[in-house]
């Protein structure tokens, strides 16, 4: 067989992928059989120059590997060149061969007996008892390694057959305990042959015996939006699993919102894009600085408050069918403290919910400060001398930057999206509305970061705890 350098094998592959043919280099370097030089290009794209190499000729191989390239084989259902070529094997005669071996005696023909057969019985003969324990050790190994490719075979097989494309640890579970029945076997054994963790494998089966009856909770949750069904089917899975726990049942949240994605129950509303007010008329008065700087939490009531103004629409939805509502909320609980709802946002009209909520406010032993946009009506005197009076800090966020004061936005995308669902014809409709839905939010609206509780509720009992 003539043996080609690897100079001549770089440069044949070269001029293939500059555009020549096999059988143009076949006939040009003498090369008998162009399927070689397809082989050299196979060779090269796989394993680059180092597949143009010669091979080093290995005896050697393990049942184990042997296995593995009947089973690639088999799988792919590939030619014995092309199984040859993926495993970098020399010839594709020796494939044949296992295969044939395999076919005949199993894994223990796979397994290399060196030397004459004759010699091999006769030394068997004069071994000693050593030898011979040896010889037994090594046959409970083979038997060992084909019981695991058979454990192994049977797991793809059971695998494959099940419908779902995402396996989860329950069917893993039940599968190797069917397995554990079919071999006889401890099941110690068959985990290591599908690689599954102990620890995995006993936490499926004793989490798989727990009856998960989830038509108390179905009832549980359908009763909750039917309580108050103008607020509470709104209920989002986090809301609605504090409302379970606050029922009595002990139930995580991602089963909630399972269950409500189950039955359609998941409130689409936020999804809405909400139209908002702009009251800034450019420096009519007074700007004041940045005092909140986004620091939106307090850990004590009347500290913190926030101001705004928005628009709600009714009827033709026209300019001369709205309502403005500025409400007055306390950071500590969410609370509105004071609001005022008018068909025009003068001075007045803001002046008056800020009064009221300045009076409620019993006494304390810190100051207060209240956080605004750079609207006409807060740069304004009348607004600028009660926060005087009251020994109140001012503070206003920056031009154009509405997430300073990002609590009060999000309320307002609250109430919108809870509240604007359904089409007002009268003013006096929509104002109705406004009204209760805020006494509803104060009072009823549960949130998870004050643990399930309501605003007032809240700060009712932070204020028990303190006293």
């Amino acid at each position: 067989m003539v043996k080609f350098n690897l100079d001549l094998k770089i440069k044949v592959v070269t001029e293939y992928f500059s555009g020549y043919g096999s059988t143009t280099l076949a006939k040009k370097y003498g090369i008998a059989n162009k399927s070689l030089i397809l082989n050299w290009v196979h060779s090269f794209d796989l394993r680059g120059i180092k597949g143009l190499k010669p091979r080093r000729m290995n005896l050697n191989y393990s049942s184990q590997f042997k296995v593995q390239v009947l089973n690639w084989k088999n799988q792919n259902e590939a030619s014995l060149p092309a199984t040859a070529l993926h495993f970098n094997l020399s010839s594709p005669s020796t494939i044949w061969q296992w295969q044939r071996k395999f076919d005949e005696m199993g894994i223990v023909g796979l397994e290399r007996l060196r030397g004459n057969p004759k010699m091999v019985n006769h030394k068997k003969q004069s071994k000693s008892k050593t030898d011979k324990k040896d010889t037994n050790e090594e046959i409970k190994r083979l038997k060992q390694e084909n019981l695991m490719l058979k454990i192994q075979n049977e797991y793809l097989k059971k695998v494959g057959s099940l419908s779902s494309e995402k396996i989860c640890t329950k069917e893993i579970s039940k599968i190797a305990t069917e397995l554990r029945q079919l071999f006889q076997v401890p099941i110690k054994a068959i985990l290591k042959a599908i690689s599954i963790p102990r620890s995995t494998y006993y936490y499926a089966r004793s989490h798989n015996r727990r009856a998960f009856d989830d038509d108390k909770i179905i009832q549980a949750i359908d009763e909750i939006r039917q309580s108050d069904p103008k607020y509470t089917k709104k209920y989002g899975y986090r809301r609605m699993t504090d409302a379970l726990r606050e029922s009595g049942f002990t139930v995580n949240h991602k089963k909630v919102l399972r269950i409500m994605t189950e039955h359609a129950w998941l409130c689409q509303a936020f999804n809405r894009q909400k139209r908002k007010y702009n009251s800034y008329k450019g420096t009519v008065g007074k700007v004041s600085k940045n005092l909140l700087r986004r620091r939106f939490k307090t850990d004590r009531p009347y500290q913190k408050l926030v101001v705004d103004i928005s628009e709600f629409r009714y009827g033709d939805m026209g300019q001369n069918e709205r309502v403005y509502l500025e409400p007055v909320l306390d950071l500590f609980s969410g609370e509105i403290l004071a609001f005022n709802i008018s068909e025009h946002p003068t001075v007045d009209f803001a002046v008056k919910p800020f009064k009221e909520a300045l009076e409620s406010i019993p006494k304390i032993g810190y100051r207060t400060t209240i956080h605004t946009d750079q609207g006409f009506q807060y740069q304004n005197s009348a607004w600028q001398r009660i926060l005087k009076k009251r020994y109140v800090f001012q503070s206003m966020s920056r031009k154009a930057t509405c997430l300073d004061n990002a609590s009060m936005e999000s309320f307002f995308h609250i109430m919108k999206a809870e509240m604007m669902d359904i089409h007002y014809d009268k003013k006096v409709d929509l104002i109705q509305s406004m009204t209760e839905w805020i006494d509803f939010y104060n009072n009823r609206r549960i949130k998870t970061k004050l643990n399930g509780k309501s605003p007032v509720k809240y700060r009712e009992l932070s204020v028990q705890k303190a006293a």
